[in-house]
Formats: C-alpha cells, structure tokens, sequence
C-alpha cells in the first residue's frame, strides 16, 4: 500500500489558506514534474493531497488531480527498462497539458521516453517494485473519486494500464488500455494521435498473451488513426506557403525566417510517419505470426 500522505498543520486552518497552500504545491509539484525531478514532484504532490484530508478526507473528488500526478511522480522514479517494447511510444508525463481549460490534450512536447532514467535488464529491484505498488495504489485511488467521464479519467486507466506493463500484468494492462481507449473513441475522437498511442499499447499487451488475432485489430486500428492524423497535419501545413517542403529542404534554403508553427506541424508528421512505420512492421510481425501458427494447425 501507498503510505498515506502527511500533514502536520491543524484541521482548523482557514480553507483559503488551505487553498493557497495547495495551489503552491500543486505549482511546484508540477514544475518539478515537468523537469523530471521526480522525487521532489512527489513531495509536492503528497502534500497537496495531504491538506484536505483534515477536512475532506481521503475521497474528496478535487483530490484526483493531485493523486494522479503523486502517482505518476512515484511511476517515473522507476527506471524504465533498457528493453522497454514501449519505449518509443509517449508515456503519460509526455502529455504535459492534460489538465488544461478544455481537458484536451494538446501536441506531446517529449515524443518518446528517451529522456526517462533507463536501467539495463527488465527485472524489478524492490525499491522499484514498492514503488510501481504505491503508484498502483494512488492511482486507483485517484479512479475511485474521479466520477465524471473525461481526458482526466482516460489518463489515469491509462497510467494504471502503464504501471501493470511494467509490472508484466498484461491482462491488468490491456483492461485499463481499453477503458482510455474507449473514453477516447466515444468523447475525443479527434484525438486520433492518442488513440493510435493507445491502440498499440493494447496491441503489444494482447501480443504478450497469445491473441494475435486481437493483436492485429488493434494494430490495423494504431495505423488508420495514424492516418488520419496526417490527414489532419497535411490539411493544416497546406494553409503554408511552400508546405510541401521536409525539414531537410528547409534547412537547405535558409531563404528567411520560416513561421515556427509550420517547424512544428512539420516535426509531428515526422513523428507520426514514423510512429505509422513502426505500428505497419509489427502488424507484417503479427501476420506472420499468424500464418505459421496456421500451418501448424491444418
């Protein structure tokens, strides 16, 4: 179990101190978040759910913020695996904007975990595996008081899905995959980058127990929402003069300033055709797969 949070100031304290205090916390608890400080996220994150418990208890539903981010504080103290079949793909603190005004995720600013802590091998010390226990916890936690239906509950199904991966739970993990897949699918379907980030997910879980069949639809689903997001991109960089230049042509022409939002649009396409490439080799991968274990059987 997670250790309970600790507050040491009285119970009495006025609430608008009390929310200023949290506001703080949550500020540095998020700066440190976003600069990979991770150990000192989660001090932050502690006490901003510790202050209300005074008051509100352990369930107060404004608590869920704050518990999803101590959650992923504890996640991120642990290494990923040098091996991580994952790697590649943006991990929850990739989405840095999940709590904005309109509870939609934006562009991932890191596009993979290559700037995660990596450790050689793929098994667990026991400090890491106390940790990846704690993170479960507060994040079911966080679950159990978030009762509308929204990105903020996409996330966190997703972080629980992400701590049973690397637990090598990959029945726990496709579970919580699909229940932020499905959020996505039926409120934010213009989030096709997410969807297909998700889809491959459940993909690599259900390819770790033998449903290669299952594997394959989630696969095909990870490269159509691809697609349809470099839709989108081409849509929007066609409103550019000169959009159909790659980032090497406009390195050569260095023909006067370029508008940073067409770089930008230009470095997404880039990361998702290569995203696309990567999901188009694992479905050749799982084809096979499939075709010699037919053989096997006929």
């Amino acid at each position: 179990m997670a250790e309970s949070p600790s507050y040491d100031g009285p119970s009495s304290e006025p609430v608008s101190l009390r929310e200023s205090l949290n506001s703080d916390y949550m500020r540095r608890g998020s700066i440190a978040l976003k600069n990979n400080d991770f150990a000192e996220a989660g001090k932050w994150f502690k006490l901003a759910v510790a202050i209300w418990i005074p008051q509100k208890g352990k369930l107060a539903p404004e608590r869920a913020e704050a518990y999803f981010k101590y959650a992923l504080a504890l996640l991120y103290e642990v290494p990923v695996p040098a091996d991580d079949p994952l790697d590649d793909l943006p991990k929850e603190i990739d989405y840095l904007n999940l709590f904005d005004k309109d509870g939609i995720t934006s562009a991932v600013k890191q596009d993979d975990g290559s700037h995660l802590a990596h450790e050689e091998g793929s098994g667990l010390g026991v400090g890491s595996s106390k940790n990846l226990d704690s993170a479960w916890c507060v994040l079911n936690l966080a679950l159990s008081i978030s009762n509308v239906i929204s990105m903020e509950k996409a996330s966190i199904f997703s972080a629980i899905g992400e701590v049973a991966f690397r637990k090598v739970d990959f029945n726990e993990s496709y579970k919580h995959y699909s229940e932020a897949l499905t959020i996505l699918e039926i409120f934010y379907p213009e989030e096709e980058d997410r969807m297909a980030h998700l889809s491959f997910k459940i993909c690599m879980c259900l390819e770790r127990i033998d449903k290669i069949g299952e594997a394959i639809t989630y696969c095909t689903e990870a490269i159509r929402d691809s697609a349809r997001r470099l839709e989108k991109l081409d849509a929007k960089l066609s409103t550019f003069s000169g959009w159909g230049w790659s980032l090497d042509d406009i390195a050569a022409s260095c023909n006067g300033p370029v508008d940073p939002a067409y770089l930008e649009l230009q470095a997404e396409k880039k990361r998702v055709h290569e995203l696309q490439g990567k999901f188009e080799n694992k479905l050749l991968h799982l084809e096979r797969i499939q075709r010699v274990a037919a053989k096997k059987t006929s």
